[in-house]
């Protein structure tokens, strides 16, 4: 979460400069650089590193999708749309660890 929030900022002047679309889609990679950093760990350092990486990209993927949306979106409906973000992020949290222990379960 430090990173996410330290290139939050960031992330927004990028996309003021280059575009949001271009900018989206460089912070995905990002975070999918991290991911399979992660997934490829040896040891906690490398693990350490790609969840740094990971933060740097979902600094930019959290921030740049309220924008976009707000970019794309009248205002009369925003508060719809951005709803929906905020389920699906509560949903994520309460059916992730759910999921992560049962999956987890099956394999001992």
């Amino acid at each position: 979460m430090l990173p996410a929030a330290a290139f939050l900022p960031s992330w927004g002047k990028f996309s003021d400069i280059f575009g949001r679309k271009p900018v989206l889609l460089i912070a995905a990679g990002i975070f999918l650089l991290g991911s399979i950093l992660c997934a490829a760990s040896q040891g906690i350092t490398m693990i350490i590193v790609g969840r740094a990486v990971q933060g740097t990209g979902a600094g930019g993927l959290v921030g740049l999708v309220n924008v976009t949306i707000s970019d794309l979106v009248p205002v009369r409906e925003r508060g719809l749309y951005l709803a929906f973000v905020g389920f699906t992020w509560a949903f994520a949290s309460a059916i992730g660890p759910i999921l992560g222990e049962l999956n987890f379960g099956l394999f001992l």
